[in-house]
């Protein structure tokens, strides 16, 4: 798939950007951080894509759905150390080769509050990576939303990956 994006800023914009000590670092940044933004769209649409496929013509053999169609969602239906487990064990032997979980924020803020998220050191032990049963987490908010039709999210799109992804 061709995916082609382009991004301009006002003389405004650009003018706060270059009155800064270092205006190139500035401007980099700037164009650095739309493209983080824009990468995960593609990233996340590009999965979506994926997983709509697998449902349509692969019966969802490696979905594993367990939002509601109706109603408020119970403890079943939210996300869980067994739900993760059973979503890997879709990928039969293969699944010691996943890597990294991508969740919506409410999800990864679930996790939070139940204090499940642990977080691992770069190798400087400048940065620390959030984990979740010793997946790396990525949070973004462009995954899907399933809606229950009344406005309320019933559920939300969480996807397990692998090294090379």
């Amino acid at each position: 798939a061709r995916q082609v994006r382009t991004k301009s800023w006002s003389s405004m914009r650009l003018s706060g950007v270059l009155a800064g000590d270092d205006p190139m670092q500035a401007i980099g940044n700037l164009v650095a951080d739309w493209w983080i933004r824009e990468l995960n769209k593609i990233l996340v649409a590009s999965l979506h894509g994926v997983y709509l496929d697998n449902v349509a013509n692969d019966s969802g053999d490696m979905v594993n759905n367990i939002s509601v169609t109706t109603g408020t969602p119970a403890d079943a239906n939210l996300i869980s150390a067994e739900a993760i487990l059973d979503t890997k064990q879709t990928m039969g032997d293969a699944a010691e080769d996943l890597s990294t979980l991508i969740m919506h924020s409410a999800v990864y803020t679930r996790l939070q509050k139940q204090n499940l998220i642990d977080f691992i050191p770069d190798a400087r032990g400048e940065v620390r990576f959030p984990t979740y049963l010793g997946y790396r987490v990525v949070v973004s908010d462009t995954v899907q939303v399933i809606s229950n039709g009344a406005g309320n999210p019933s559920g939300y799109v969480t996807y397990l990956l692998g090294n090379e992804a």
